[in-house]
């Protein structure tokens, strides 16, 4: 499965997204020095 270079990046974006979208869901958010804080609005 290692033959295409392309799949791995494709497959960190995607798990990039869904994680992303996880941490929002619990009250995280991504802040400008890349780090995820807790959103305590």
């Amino acid at each position: 499965m290692e033959s295409s270079k392309n799949k791995p990046e494709r497959l960190n974006k995607a798990i990039k997204r869904i994680l992303g979208e996880t941490f929002e869901r619990a009250g995280f958010k991504y802040d400008s020095n890349n780090e995820w804080v807790r959103n305590n609005n």
